[in-house]
């Protein structure tokens, strides 16, 4: 097997930007998670991709001007996190196991509630230093570990004076900045700490209601304005804050979505859910979070026939037109002929998963790298079957 990083380092850090990403939505009722891909280059956003409970489900939390909760994604070990004001606790993904231990729920003792001065309205996750940063609305911030006891790491200290009461928190690992959301929609920038780490951002549109929580893109690359994009949550819609009349796109929760995540998952052309074959149903994933530094990082494809051979191929160009190749399955993406397409044989396991190993030794912003796998199938007249195409990009945390 050849692998693909050395061979194209130098054109894909030259490649256009393009999102490649899911974000995660915590609605606390029904306490369910909802996963969306936002919309980039194979199409607009998605219908839900997936739609899982939270474990455990923690009760209503107390009511107040700026509802309490929020949520936030670990990039590194692949585990949400999140807390009804009073409470944290975390949560797996249905896309890969956790890489880490799962956090019960654990009630924000008084100590650490009076120095937030209030229940917690952001929470956002620094996964390589292991720091939980929680905020309340009148702008303390504190950050804990995510350990039972929520140890203080960092103690309180406010952020962005000036801002109305903030509805949410997110943390840019690539810039090592906290982003506080208040109610009026605009983001500010802050350092752990508290000092300002640039202007305030203003929102280019009015949201359409109160918003409850911001992710920004951590593939680090830009939109059609030239920034990264960053993602509000309102009453059960997201849209990308800084583009002009943006795209506003429901995710699946409800008005009493309080959270939302940025998930380092690569982006598929869709038809969302596989492409099927027969009895086949060939369906691709990933092994973990798509974040630079993960070494066991890997794409999957599941549903294809036990011990057969399977085809990967990766290139950092694909073509829109997907057209098919056989009678079934997805249209092939990849362009055929292409002088930097690289292919692999391996072959599915007994449970019909084949996985091609790419360990993500590169910096946030690598990418991106187009793939798509092939496989038997006997009920096409052409004897194989085309999976979706998957978009992968190295991650910050």
């Amino acid at each position: 097997m050849k692998h693909p990083f050395p061979a194209l380092s130098a054109a894909l850090l030259g490649c256009a930007a393009v999102d490649a990403q899911r974000l995660v939505a915590f609605d606390p009722l029904p306490a369910t998670f909802f996963e969306v891909q936002p919309g980039g280059p194979f199409g607009p956003p998605s219908p839900p991709l997936a739609i899982y409970p939270t474990v455990p489900a923690l009760p209503p939390g107390p009511v107040g001007a700026v509802p309490p909760g929020d949520s936030t994604f670990d990039n590194v070990a692949g585990i949400n996190f999140f807390s009804n004001g009073v409470m944290v606790a975390s949560s797996p993904t249905v896309n890969y196991p956790p890489a880490g231990p799962l956090l019960p729920a654990i009630p924000i003792g008084p100590g650490l509630m009076a120095l937030l001065g209030g229940p917690v309205t952001g929470m956002a996750i620094d996964p390589f230093a292991g720091t939980l940063w929680l905020a309340s609305a009148v702008g303390m911030c504190v950050g804990v570990a995510p350990l039972p006891g929520l140890p203080i790491l960092v103690p309180a200290f406010p952020l962005a004076p000036g801002a109305a009461p903030i509805t949410g928190l997110e943390w840019d690992g690539i810039t090592g900045t906290l982003l506080a959301l208040d109610i009026a929609g605009v983001v500010w920038p802050a350092l752990p700490g508290g000092a300002p780490a640039g202007p305030a951002i203003v929102p280019v549109m009015p949201p359409p209601g109160v918003p409850t929580d911001v992710a920004i893109d951590k593939t680090g690359l830009l939109n059609g304005v030239g920034m990264r994009p960053l993602y509000v949550e309102v009453g059960g819609v997201t849209y990308d804050m800084t583009l002009p009349g943006a795209v506003v796109f429901p995710h699946g929760g409800g008005p009493t979505t309080l959270g939302l995540a940025f998930e380092p998952m690569p982006a598929e052309s869709g038809p969302f859910g596989g492409c099927a074959c027969g009895g086949l149903l060939p369906t691709v994933g990933a092994t973990g979070p798509m974040t630079s530094g993960n070494l066991g990082y890997g794409l999957t494809v599941t549903g294809v026939m036990p011990l057969a051979p399977v085809v990967f191929g990766l290139d950092f160009v694909f073509t829109p037109a997907f057209p098919l190749l056989n009678a079934t399955g997805c249209g092939v993406g990849l362009v055929l002929g292409s002088p930097t397409l690289i292919t692999a044989l391996l072959f599915a396991g007994p449970a019909g998963t084949a996985t091609f190993p790419l360990a993500l030794a590169v910096p946030p912003g690598f990418g991106p790298i187009f793939s798509q796998a092939f496989a038997l199938c006997p009920a096409d007249p052409a004897g194989f079957v085309v999976a979706e195409m998957q978009q992968t990009i190295a991650c910050g945390g």
